[in-house]
């Protein structure tokens, strides 16, 4: 919808502001041929003003963008042919131009239309040219496909798209929003009051920021949708583009689309899924640590459900029966995954984080299934942790946060925190083959070219201090260690050494005493 102007004055002349205007410049090559193709009209007279002075006089009618005649100006920073909005505006105009095609250049004439007519037909002749421009609009708009060449017609005149706000409030607006929308959970009351704030110009900013601007962000608005407020934010964000032109419109369109299947119900699982599914359930909620699970925030989403891609939720734990499960070709028990995003002008956001198990932790005992959910609760509160303002953050999180925004697929450091916390804390429980696939992992980052010292000489210290004092348990681990490969044995050398210079004495065997002679 159009936002009146403020204020009762009466508009300029249409003759004085064509004037003002000067000559401007001719459409370029590539966006008049785009837009006389989707058309059908000659725009070889359109001139264009992007300069100061129609800058200027944009800001001073309260518009976007104006047209008078063959003039088309904009405000600052509107003008952005080629892309989505940009030539949605561009079209609305350049109807403009055509509605006012035969009116003379220096005397006005009568309109036989309504402004508002003219503004509906402006926008029905925009969304024909955006359906022939942009064919990813096409099944959103469908409905709302009209002709793209103007049938009504007004004498010369000065016709606008109304604006509220300033370029600068604009720019403000948007890099705020830029900046908390990746955390709606924590930033739910900021976000919406941002968009009240902007009111009609709510849909333009937008549409300038990701995941927004763009259908190739369906990735990132599904993980916006993984937490009740994200929900209500991208709800509330749809409202807003339904007020805002074609191309915005398109885009509520699909993200309420998104919403839907993200709140649609599952599918039930396979009989012998759901058996799988059922054991993991049973196993965790024995674990005298469930508790846990509970006291962070976000907290876990338990019980364990079937991983569906894309209907994933901050906190949710699945069962993606379509892990590998073969250790030699990457099989994993389980993994632990973050969305982020972020950009130079604000910090990184964290919108949806959610733990997977597969079928490779369903081979060992149900000690095993609550050891690798344990393990991948460690890698769940290392990325809450990044969530935390900078300030708040340790030294050790910035080194784990570095490490995960790495182009590197391994992350040796937040691998050797968790399996050394699995370790110490599941050492007791778990049989021999257990321990030593956990060592085997271990292995694999202790003399990793990336591994911080810090974190190597912690994992140590942490799995010598759960064994110290008990000389069954310090025996037992570096007999295991013994038998594994050399290279693995070779990587634990530095852990080997320091349990070996913390041996407990032997206890003594029991026997009869004898007395002194």
């Amino acid at each position: 919808a159009r936002k009146p102007l403020a204020g009762n004055g009466a508009d300029p002349a249409p003759q004085a502001i064509s004037r003002r205007l000067g000559t401007g410049q001719p459409l370029a090559g590539s966006q008049r041929t785009r837009m006389e193709s989707a058309f059908g009209a000659d725009f070889s007279g359109v001139r264009i003003h992007t300069d100061a002075t129609a800058a200027a006089l944009s800001r001073n009618l309260n518009a976007r963008a104006f047209t008078v005649g063959q003039q088309v100006a904009f405000g600052r920073g509107e003008y952005r042919p080629g892309t989505p909005i940009g030539d949605a505006l561009l079209a609305h105009e350049l109807a403009h131009v055509m509605q006012q095609r035969g009116a003379d250049d220096v005397t006005a004439k009568a309109s036989g239309a309504s402004s508002g007519a003219l503004e509906e037909e402006a926008d029905t002749s925009a969304v024909g040219a955006v359906l022939a421009l942009w064919d990813g609009a096409r099944g959103a708009l469908g409905g709302m496909a009209g002709r793209t060449m103007p049938t009504l017609r007004a004498g010369l005149r000065l016709q606008r798209c109304p604006d509220s706000h300033t370029f600068e409030e604009k720019k403000a607006a948007k890099t705020k929003l830029a900046g908390l929308i990746g955390q709606p959970d924590t930033n739910e009351a900021e976000i919406i009051k941002t968009i009240d704030d902007l009111g009609g110009d709510a849909a333009e900013v937008l549409m300038l920021i990701t995941p927004f601007n763009s259908k190739s962000s369906d990735a990132q608005v599904q993980a916006l949708a993984g937490t009740e407020a994200g929900q209500r934010v991208l709800e509330r964000a749809s409202k807003a583009l339904k007020d805002g032109d074609v191309v915005s419109r398109v885009r509520a369109d699909e993200i309420d689309k998104i919403l839907v299947e993200k709140k649609a119900a599952a599918p039930a699982a396979k009989p012998a899924v759901q058996k799988d599914i059922d054991r993991i359930n049973k196993a965790i909620k024995a674990d005298p640590r469930f508790g846990e699970y509970s006291k962070v925030s976000p907290p876990l989403r338990l019980p364990v459900e079937l991983h569906q891609h894309g209907k994933e939720m901050f906190g949710g734990v699945y069962y993606n029966q379509y892990m590998p499960n073969d250790p030699k070709k990457g099989g994993e028990a389980g993994r632990t995954r973050a969305v982020a995003w972020g950009n130079k002008t604000h910090r990184t956001n964290y919108p949806l984080i959610h733990i997977e198990i597969g079928p490779l932790a369903l081979t060992e005992t149900d000690n095993y299934i609550r050891s690798v959910l344990w393990h991948e609760f460690q890698h769940y509160k290392q990325d809450i942790a990044f969530r935390e303002p900078d300030s708040r953050k340790s030294a050790d999180t910035k080194t784990l946060e570095a490490e995960s925004a790495s182009s590197s697929k391994e992350k040796p450091n937040a691998e050797i925190e968790a399996t050394s916390i699995q370790l110490a804390d599941d050492f007791a429980v778990l049989n021999d083959d257990e321990v030593k696939s956990v060592l085997r992992y271990l292995a694999d980052f202790m003399a990793h070219i990336l591994t911080n010292a810090s974190f190597k000489t912690a994992a140590i210290d942490r799995i010598k201090a759960s064994v110290h004092g008990d000389r069954a348990k310090q025996d037992r681990l570096i007999s295991l260690i013994k038998q594994l490969s050399k290279s693995d044995q070779k990587s634990l050398t530095d852990l080997t050494t320091a349990i070996q210079a913390d041996l407990a004495p032997k206890p003594k065997k029991g026997g009869k005493r004898r007395g002194r002679k």
